[in-house]
């Protein structure tokens, strides 16, 4: 889960004009690359850890972890990455409202 850590950190050192670029090209067109990719690897790592646990004990065991860190893996996974696409997401509309701004304040009460 570090790693959307190291992406968040990649993608907050680029200047304004650069972040909109690189979100647009590479996360906003990608999106379904992204999901499927993660999604790849997530059944790969869960069908390690039960292949490995099926070394060591028997196969029912070996599906009941499969299914309790499938459960607790999956779910983290999915928070992270709502959370790093939130995160870049509130950076990017932030920069194209910004861009935009036409909104006329001289007639709102305070």
């Amino acid at each position: 889960m570090n790693l959307f850590y190291f992406f968040e950190k990649h993608y907050n050192k680029m200047n304004d004009y650069d972040f909109k670029i690189a979100f647009e090209h590479q996360i906003m067109r990608n999106m379904k690359r992204n999901l499927s990719f993660m999604f790849l690897g997530y059944s790969v790592i869960v069908i390690l850890v039960g292949f490995f646990v099926n070394q060591s004990s028997n196969f029912f065991t070996a599906l009941v972890m499969m299914g309790l860190f499938g459960m607790f893996f999956g779910y983290f996974l999915v928070v992270q990455y709502l959370r790093f696409v939130g995160r870049l997401n509130e950076r990017y509309f932030s920069i194209v409202m910004g861009q935009n701004d036409h909104i006329d304040y001289s007639n709102v009460v305070g």
